[in-house]
């Protein structure tokens, strides 16, 4: 896998602002890469906790669990429309269920699908939340974008999950498109 780039995210304190709650996440999320009209920009998000976000509604990571599998056929249908070039903006986004906030120790990873619906949650404890992530490419990411074949298979890029027969499982979190570590 090749890197492109760290982006370090410092989630600043809001304490007077209020949780988003359910009906607050199921907007507001992206898929990386839409706005700039790339569907496919990386493999793999990392991400690490650089503090503590042991509660909901500390500036945690809010990831739709799933949600790589629903937006997938449609993402490849907006493609095939003329969707997702040049800065195109997608249609209008579904509303999402199952939002989850990701609890984080400082230390702890997880990885995200990059098809993986997601967006930062509100930030009402009294402290920065900071987090650092990672973009991680296939060794044939490029080539794989480039002809589409990307297109074809959500899991085209992780040969080692196939091959332990780790996809598709209902349920499984790696399935979900969201899987933990802790330090």
């Amino acid at each position: 896998a090749r890197g492109q780039g760290v982006q370090i995210a410092l989630r600043a304190p809001n304490p007077d602002g209020q949780p988003l709650g359910e009906d607050g996440f199921r907007s507001g999320y992206h898929i990386d890469g839409e706005n700039k009209g790339e569907h496919s920009p990386f493999t793999l998000l990392v991400g690490v906790a650089l503090s503590d976000q042991l509660i909901p509604d500390c500036g945690n990571l809010v990831a739709f669990p799933g949600s790589h599998k629903t937006q997938f056929p449609i993402i490849c249908e907006e493609v095939e429309a003329g969707y997702w070039r040049d800065g195109k903006s997608r249609r209008e986004k579904p509303k999402l269920k199952n939002a989850r906030q990701m609890m984080l120790a400082a230390g702890d990873a997880l990885m995200v699908h990059q098809k993986v619906a997601h967006r930062v949650g509100v930030n009402c404890s009294p402290h920065i939340r900071y987090q650092v992530y990672f973009r991680l490419a296939h060794v044939n990411h490029g080539a794989y974008v480039g002809d589409n074949t990307i297109l074809k298979d959500l899991w085209l890029e992780y040969e080692g999950l196939q091959e332990v027969g780790a996809v598709p499982k209902v349920h499984d979190p790696i399935v979900d498109g969201v899987s933990g570590m802790t330090n």
